[in-house]
């Protein structure tokens, strides 16, 4: 999302670039300029992502029954953080400066004329941003996916005839002492404990 912005925000800004380039300032300062920008702007989408991963994961450990095992060891961790950096240095490098690189050279001088109307940013640009757009409704044509047969599965399992009635039923778990039946020499005296137990 903080790319399509960029790519968005960079093709706004057409006309500002070829002004910026007619005037003298070189490809190094509008990279330079849009480079501080796109790391103002990543910097606050990840924390932002990151609170809500934080706070998010939290709620749903706290919601998760305790017959999940090491449920409470799921949070976020030093890989989860160095994933992020790398995330939002790669989306600030080359989100941010990659634009402003390919507006800065061969600006098209229709970009000045009638006010830039009809300035849309270079091709590459444009196939850039519908690389994203496919990309992010593919992205979330699997998640929804994912999760609908997630919930039907759920359903389906709620629905599944044990082939008892569950209802005023109480389950109990019998440990057998070691000291008294251990050893495959005990096996008759443990069966024979539990058709005690079933009559």
């Amino acid at each position: 999302n903080v790319a399509n912005l960029f790519l968005a925000r960079a093709t706004a800004r057409t006309r500002e670039v070829a002004v910026r380039t007619a005037l003298g300032a070189g490809s190094r300062r509008l990279a330079r300029q849009f480079l501080t920008e796109s790391v103002v702007i990543t910097a606050i989408g990840s924390a932002l992502a990151l609170v809500v991963a934080y706070w998010g994961s939290r709620l749903l450990v706290s919601k998760a029954p305790t017959s999940i095992p090491r449920a409470s060891e799921i949070g976020i961790d030093g890989n989860v953080l160095l994933f992020l950096l790398g995330l939002a240095v790669v989306t600030a490098l080359i989100f941010g400066v990659v634009p402003a690189l390919q507006m800065s050279r061969g600006m098209p001088i229709a970009s000045l004329r009638e006010g830039g109307r009809g300035a849309r940013g270079g091709l590459a640009l444009r196939g850039l941003r519908q690389a994203l757009v496919v990309s992010e409704v593919a992205l979330a044509v699997v998640l929804v996916v994912g999760a609908s047969l997630l919930v039907k599965s759920f359903w389906k399992m709620e629905r599944v005839d044990p082939g008892f009635v569950p209802d005023r039923m109480l389950v109990v778990q019998i440990q057998l002492p070691q000291s008294r039946y251990g050893g495959y020499a005990d096996g008759d005296r443990v069966r024979a404990f539990y058709a005690d137990v079933y009559r």
